[in-house]
């Protein structure tokens, strides 16, 4: 069969080459290069507020085969210093996250722009591997296809409606079972105001199925010799979320924009579902799981010569699901000898979990401020951008383990061009 379809496959490939070169020598390819070295005071945005420089690289390719059409692919690798913690019994814990993320996607918009309708297709792929075997559980591929219809029913009215769907696959799932699949379906419009103002709303209705525990369903105590992983509760379930979206956004002057955005989302249906501790971490499948409010402010002015400034601020308002906590400490697992009927304690320091009756809800709170200032230089028909950016975040949590405040400066660079 494998040699069937080898010669199949040399027979076909000249074909194929002749049929594409008239496409291949009309084609336009594009190419991107970004380059960056950060430093920041909490790499890993929880109270242990461990430094690291974050070095990365990505490097980008474009082939467009028709004006309407893309396809392209990326890789981009971070590299980490190693972090080393101190667990509950005093043992010394080194992580490296350092990984690598290769990526294709596929863009299509069929109509001309002139339309009044148009309509957009985008599928993406993203492979994440970790460098580290402490890191190695959070590989994990991600498969998303976007399509949307838009409509421009007046000059100053644009609507549009879509759907999305993402499947998250984590690889090793002897280790963590945190696969899930989002289905979300959304409606909006942009309404252009008198004044330079530009008003887009949008709101939206997801369903994303994950593995959770029903609270009815789970008792482990820490004395009970049966002791089991919870993962062994894990049920479907499928957590819905509500949200709307409105950005406000205007012109001041001829060289400086603004624009206020404000979101609201809601699980409508999460009240009995708890998930494992891992969904909390720095790698969690979940880590940006959550409803509530946010407000974003965003400027963005060439009033600096030779220079694009950006700055903002935003406020978040997180609540996530309520999580099962592993314990790692001595205890002792009583047990009853049959023969003599005496108690025997057992010394052990297996981790045992918190109940899902006694979980709680972990609220939230944060505030971040930035500026990026961007210097373009075009030569020779490449576009040079070297960039120096400042981030600070303060979090407020109702875990003491992620009240933290953190400070990031970046310097980047990157290239992009046709050939």
């Amino acid at each position: 069969m494998h040699h069937m379809i080898d010669k199949l496959c040399k027979l076909t490939l000249p074909f194929l080459i002749i049929l594409m070169s008239p496409i291949l020598v009309q084609a336009d390819f594009g190419y991107s290069l970004d380059l960056s070295n950060a430093e920041t005071d909490n790499v890993l945005n929880d109270s242990s507020a461990v430094d690291s420089p974050i070095r990365s690289g990505a490097i980008g390719l474009q082939f467009y085969p028709i004006p309407q059409l893309e396809f392209s692919g990326s890789f981009k690798h971070t590299l980490y210093d190693e972090i080393t913690n101190i667990d509950e019994r005093g043992d010394t814990i080194t992580t490296d996250i350092t990984n690598s993320v290769y990526g294709l996607n596929t863009t299509w918009i069929p109509l001309n722009p002139d339309n009044k309708t148009n309509l957009y297709f985008n599928t993406s792929f993203d492979r994440v591997k970790y460098k580290d075997s402490s890191a190695t559980d959070y590989d994990n591929t991600i498969l998303k296809f976007t399509a949307s219809i838009g409509y421009h029913f007046r000059p100053n009215l644009h609507l549009r409606a879509g759907t999305e769907m993402t499947s998250n696959n984590y690889l090793n799932d002897e280790n963590i079972d945190a696969d899930n699949f989002q289905l979300e379906l959304f409606t909006g419009a942009n309404f252009a105001l008198p004044g330079s103002n530009n008003l887009d709303i949008e709101g939206g209705f997801a369903f994303t199925s994950l593995q959770a525990i029903e609270v009815d369903t789970f008792n482990i105590k820490p004395n009970n010799v049966d002791l089991v992983v919870p993962a062994e509760y894990l049920e479907d379930a499928n957590i819905q979320n509500l949200y709307i979206s409105s950005r406000l956004s205007r012109s001041i002057g001829k060289k400086t924009g603004v624009s206020l955005t404000f979101t609201y989302s809601n699980f409508t249906n999460s009240d009995k579902s708890v998930i494992l501790d891992y969904s909390t971490s720095f790698l969690s499948p979940w880590s940006s799981f959550y409803d509530g409010t946010s407000t974003v402010f965003k400027l963005k002015t060439y009033l600096v010569p030779t220079f694009v400034v950006t700055t903002g601020a935003g406020y978040w308002d997180k609540n996530f699901l309520r999580a099962i906590e592993s314990i790692r400490e001595d205890y002792e697992i009583i047990e009853i000898d049959p023969r003599s009927g005496d108690t025997i304690r057992i010394p052990t320091n297996v981790p045992w979990y918190t109940e899902p009756q006694d979980t709680k809800y972990r609220y939230e709170w944060l505030s971040s401020l930035y500026i990026d200032l961007t210097r373009p230089i075009m030569f020779r028909e490449i576009l040079i951008e070297p960039s120096f950016s400042v981030v600070y975040k303060k979090n407020s949590s109702t875990s003491d383990a992620y009240d933290y405040s953190s400070t990031t400066f970046t310097l980047g660079l990157s290239l992009s061009g046709n050939f």
